[in-house]
């Protein structure tokens, strides 16, 4: 038989990288039951009321849980356990920052993982649509022992001190730099060399 319960409510506010999130979906499921609200206003507040009815033996304040679902396609989502208490409850949601993969170690056995998600410098969510940008800059990995480039020293001075190295990469690109000395106490000592110039 349905109880008598009051309906409860459960109110708050999603938002994304970007501020506010309008339109997204939240649910509130107990057991087998799930409710919806209508989808975030502009201002990406929600209102989901938990009609008792539904429920054959209600439920008790401080014991019942509620699994609240935000989401949002295009946004992500973010899945939140709440112990429903007497008085209407807040619960906010950032779907910028989390999303939710469930993993099923059997059909028995299900457990969400989450997972922050990146995002480039101007705050923008990285996606299909906007991916990672990445750029080869010539840093010095392309000189280490794993690509290991021929060398070729200069030597024209008669203590053997070089003037300056050209490395072939394996691509075919030839860099060079250069060694500057000081005199000191009749004998020239390397005190400087240049930073890799691409020829």
């Amino acid at each position: 038989m349905p109880t008598t319960q009051p309906p409860h409510i459960i109110r708050g506010t999603v938002t994304g990288i970007n501020g506010v999130v309008e339109g997204a979906t939240v649910t509130g499921t107990i057991g087998s039951i799930t409710t919806t609200a209508i989808g975030t206003n502009s201002k990406g507040r929600y209102i989901l009321t938990i009609d008792a009815n539904q429920f054959t033996d209600g439920w008790t304040a401080g014991t019942t849980v509620i699994t609240l679902l935000a989401t949002k396609t295009g946004e992500g989502s973010q899945t939140v356990e709440l112990v429903i208490e007497a008085a209407p409850q807040t619960q906010d949601f950032t779907l910028s920052q989390i999303s939710d993969l469930f993993y099923y170690e059997s059909e028995q056995n299900g457990y969400p993982l989450r997972f922050n998600l990146l995002v480039d410098y101007e705050g923008n969510k990285i996606s299909q649509e906007n991916p990672l940008s990445v750029e080869n800059v010539g840093s010095s990995s392309d000189f280490d022992l794993i690509n290991n480039p021929s060398t070729v020293w200069t030597i024209t001075n008669n203590d053997g001190q070089p003037e300056d190295e050209t490395i072939t990469l394996a691509n075919g690109d030839v860099y060079k730099r250069t060694f500057t000395y000081s005199t000191v106490s009749g004998m020239r000592i390397m005190t400087a060399r240049s930073a890799w110039q691409k020829q």
